[in-house]
């Protein structure tokens, strides 16, 4: 997988994001050992971020279809490092992450939330993402943080989705953003959760939970 970074057909998704970074730096000056979860990985160039700087310490969970977290988790094995869990789905039609977030997250129940930093970058489309949202938000630890990516994307601008979506989503679904109206709905009047600004760009949000 990583070696299609970089290359055509994946330059959208070859670039890190920077936040991701900024947080981990903000967590690994208190705790040395987090445990990470990347929600949606494309071809690992954020992944690869996540896992230089934990440096195989604390754990890093990924979720994505079965044969993109296999084909990372073998990547970084190759490369030394050996704190990577993968949570691999389907590719059918009502399967996704969820699943075994959900799984997780009834676990976390018994155990008490296991999340140090959640980053969401998967669907971005509300009938994936709300309860992936809801979930994350259990999973996530006190003093934790929960990152949403594509605040402001739409199905109607994306040059991928725009015709596979038209005979799925009405046209006002395809012109909303998804994510930010999951953060309107289910963040921004949470009083758990509290918007982090500082570093981070308008087209993400960060919510930390307060301890």
């Amino acid at each position: 997988m990583l070696e299609n970074i970089g290359t055509e057909g994946y330059m959208t998704i070859s670039k890190p994001v920077a936040e991701v970074a900024l947080v981990l730096d903000w967590i690994l000056a208190d705790n040395r050992s987090p445990v990470v979860a990347e929600i949606g990985t494309g071809v690992g160039a954020t992944t690869k971020t996540i896992v230089e700087k934990l440096d195989n310490r604390g754990r890093l969970l990924i979720f994505d279809y079965q044969d993109r977290v296999d084909g990372l988790t073998a990547d970084f094995r190759d490369l030394g490092y050996s704190n990577i869990e993968p949570f691999g789905n389907t590719r059918l039609r009502f399967d996704s992450y969820n699943w075994n977030l959900a799984k997780l997250a009834l676990k976390a129940r018994e155990t008490g939330p296991c999340l140090d930093f959640a980053f969401l970058d998967g669907a971005h489309t509300f009938t994936v993402d709300a309860p992936a949202t809801l979930v994350l938000k259990e999973l996530v630890k006190p003093g934790g943080y929960l990152l949403l990516d594509d605040l402001l994307w739409t199905m109607a601008t994306s040059p991928t989705m725009k015709n596979i979506a038209a005979d799925l989503y009405t046209s006002e679904q395809m012109e909303t953003p998804h994510i930010r109206m999951i953060c309107e709905l289910f963040m921004a009047n949470d009083p758990a959760f509290q918007r982090v600004t500082e570093g981070i760009s308008t087209s993400r949000a960060l919510y930390r939970k307060k301890a």
